[in-house]
C-alpha cells in the first residue's frame, strides 16, 4: 500500500526541519512495515532544489488542485494536513475525485468550536497577542472581528462544505475530540462523527524508557524552541521557578532552547541562592533530549497555547510528570493517568504550589516513572498509532 501525508507548508529547502515533523515521521513507519509513504509539501518555486530524502516530495499548489496529479501518485490513502483551512476545498475535492480515501488532520487543540464556544476567545486573545507584542491591542482586536465575521457569515456552511470530502478526522486529544464529534452531530455530518479518530501527535519509539522505574533526579525540566517567544510563557517560567527553587532548596532546574541563558540568568537575579541548581543547554533534536526527559521528574509547561504538545507526550513517554498552565485545558486526561496536574490558576503563585504538589507526590510514591513511560508510549508510539490509522483505514 502507499500512504501520501500532503502538508501545506512551503518547500524552504531546509529538508531536515520537513523530516522531524508528522508526516515524515508517518512515512518512514510505512516504509518500515514494508508499505510505500510519503510527505508532499509545496513548491512555490523559490527554491530551485527540490527535496532528496525519498521521504519528501514536493508539488505546486496547482497540481494539488488538480485530480490527476493525485492519480499520478498511485496512492491507496491519504491523511491531509489541512486542519478547518476552508482554503484547501479544491485539494480535498481533488485527491476525493482521484478515488483517493482522504482523512483530515484537525490540529486544532479545541477541535471544532461553535460561535457559543466561551473559551474560542480566551485561545485566540493568548494565541494572537503571544505572536505580536507590538500591537497587542490590534491582535486581540483581530482575533474578536475574525470570531464575529465566522457568526455572521456563512462559516459554518463552509466547514460543513469542505468536511463534506473527506472519509474521516483525525483529532490530537480528548477535548478535541468531544467539541468535534458534537459539531458534527449537530451540523449535519454524524457519518463522519462516527469516522473521527483520536490521533495524538506521534512519538518516536526510541523515546521510552525501561518498564522498571529508572533512577530520577530532583529536577523540574522546561523545553521550548524558542523562549523569546511570548507565547512560550518565559515570563511566568522565570517568576514559578524562582520561587519553587527557594523553597524547595533540594531540587534543581534545567531549561532547554533558545533564550534559555537569559531566563536562567533572570531566575538567579531574583532569587541569588538558586546559584547552580538552574542550568540552561541550547535547542537539540528530540532524539538528543532523551537523558534529560529521563533522569528530570517533572516537565513543566508554562506557555499559553500548544496544538500537541509533541514535548510533552515526549517527556511522558520517558517517565516524567507534568505541571502544566492555563489554559492547555486539552490535558484534563493529566490527572486521570495519575501522571501530573494543571495549576488552578495562570500565575505563579498557583504554578509553584502546582510544582509543590507534584514534588510531593514523587516524595510519596504517587508517581512511578515506569508506569507513566508505559501508558503514554502505549497512546503515542508511533508504532501504536499507525496500527490505529491501519485498524480505522479497515473500517472506511
Amino acid at each position: 500500500m502507499k500512504f501520501i501525508f500532503p502538508t501545506p507548508v512551503v518547500w524552504d529547502g531546509n529538508e531536515s526541519r520537513y523530516l522531524q515533523r508528522d508526516g515524515a515521521r508517518y512515512a518512514e513507519e510505512c516504509r518500515r512495515r514494508g508499505h510505500e509513504g510519503v510527505k508532499i509539501i509545496l513548491d512555490d518555486g523559490t527554491v530551485p532544489n527540490k527535496p532528496s530524502s525519498p521521504l519528501l516530495e514536493s508539488a505546486t499548489l496547482a497540481q494539488w488542485k488538480d485530480p490527476s496529479y493525485w492519480r499520478s501518485t498511485k496512492a491507496d490513502f491519504c491523511l491531509l494536513y489541512a486542519g478547518l483551512a476552508t482554503r484547501y476545498e479544491p485539494v480535498a475535492r481533488a485527491i476525493r475525485e482521484a478515488g483517493i480515501p482522504v482523512v483530515a488532520i484537525q490540529d486544532s487543540a479545541f477541535g471544532i468550536l461553535s460561535p457559543s464556544k466561551h473559551v474560542f476567545l480566551t485561545f485566540q486573545k493568548d494565541y494572537f497577542i503571544g505572536r505580536n507584542t507590538h500591537a497587542p491591542v490590534f491582535s486581540f482586536a483581530y482575533a474578536v472581528a475574525k470570531r464575529f465575521y465566522s457568526i455572521l457569515f456563512p462559516h459554518t456552511k463552509r466547514i460543513r462544505t469542505f468536511l463534506s470530502w473527506f472519509d474521516g478526522i483525525a483529532v490530537s486529544n480528548e477535548l478535541a475530540f468531544e467539541n468535534t464529534c458534537f459539531w458534527l452531530r449537530n451540523n449535519g455530518l454524524s457519518r463522519l462523527a462516527n469516522h473521527t479518530l483520536l490521533f495524538p501527535l506521534c512519538v518516536r519509539d526510541s523515546l521510552s524508557i525501561a518498564k522498571e522505574s529508572p533512577l530520577k533526579k530532583k529536577q523540574v525540566l522546561s523545553v521550548a524552541l524558542d523562549w523569546t517567544l511570548p507565547v512560550k510563557g518565559g515570563s511566568l517560567l522565570i517568576d514559578t521557578l524562582s520561587v519553587f527553587l527557594f523553597r524547595r532548596a533540594d531540587y534543581s532546574a534545567l531549561i532547554i532552547g533558545k533564550g534559555s541563558d537569559g531566563i536562567a540568568d533572570k531566575i538567579r537575579e531574583k532569587a541569588p541562592s538558586v546559584g547552580t541548581r538552574i542550568s540552561s543547554l541550547s535547542a537539540m533534536d528530540s532524539t538528543k533530549l532523551v537523558p534529560y526527559y529521563a533522569e528530570s521528574e517533572i516537565l513543566f509547561v508554562p506557555s499559553g497555547s500548544e496544538g500537541g504538545p509533541t514535548v510533552a507526550y515526549e517527556a511522558l513517554c520517558c517517565g516524567c510528570s507534568l505541571v502544566v498552565a492555563p489554559p492547555l485545558i486539552q490535558w484534563n486526561s493529566l490527572q486521570m493517568l495519575h501522571s501530573g496536574r494543571i495549576a488552578k490558576h495562570r500565575t505563579a503563585t498557583s504554578c509553584c504550589a502546582a510544582l509543590q504538589e507534584e514534588a510531593a507526590d514523587w516524595e510519596n510514591g504517587v508517581r512511578d516513572a515506569g508506569r507513566i513511560s508505559a501508558v503514554w508510549s502505549e497512546k503515542c508510539h508511533i508504532s501504536k498509532i499507525f496500527d490505529k490509522l491501519l485498524q480505522f483505514k479497515a473500517s472506511l
